[in-house]
């Protein structure tokens, strides 16, 4: 068997497009779709940190309400926390939730923990710190700490722990000085 050089092929197919369109699409194709999945995957990402940071304002809200709370109160508004990230999955330890309620001292202002609240455990890391120069002496803060481990349904190739969106509220309480807890 002899091969034909290209130079000496037959010239009616210089000009032969035919399939051409075909062949575009098969290059561009999976370029296309990985666009329009990452764009899926990306905006997933975004509604789920949305509904974490709406999350975390509300349940500060809930809180700062009230002028004493009781356990069952605090579960109720802790409920009530995880139902907003709805229709995010919240199962083990997705959702981390930490209260911290912070007192500054009447004479010298110093802020101290008076009392905390956590689910799944999450934690208000430093609540002093973070509290400190918000409130006036004799008064508190309350400072909610969420957050929530989103697992990318296609994207778990590249980000196998999933990614993790933190958010930090601040609010003074609204009816007395600070949030009393009762058991």
């Amino acid at each position: 068997m002899r091969l034909i050089p290209f130079r000496h092929a037959d010239r009616s197919l210089y000009g032969d497009e035919r399939g051409s369109t075909l062949i575009e699409l098969a290059l561009l194709l999976p370029i296309l779709v990985s666009l329009f999945l990452g764009s899926v995957e990306l905006s997933t990402a975004l509604r789920a940190d949305r509904k974490m940071i709406a999350t975390t304002q509300s349940l500060v809200d809930l809180i700062t309400q009230a002028s004493n709370l009781t356990d069952q109160e605090m579960t109720d508004v802790l409920n009530a926390a995880q139902m907003i990230m709805r229709p995010f999955p919240i199962d083990g330890t997705r959702l981390k939730i930490g209260v911290a309620s912070v007192q500054f001292d009447a004479d010298s202002g110093a802020p101290t923990v008076d009392w905390t609240e956590s689910r799944n455990g999450g934690v208000v890391a430093n609540a002093t710190t973070k509290a400190a120069g918000m409130g006036i002496p004799g008064e508190s803060v309350v400072l909610v700490h969420v957050e929530y481990t989103y697992t990318p349904v296609l994207g778990a190739l590249f980000f196998q722990n999933g990614l993790t969106f933190r958010e930090t509220a601040t609010a003074r309480p609204r009816k007395s000085a600070w949030i009393t807890r009762e058991n």
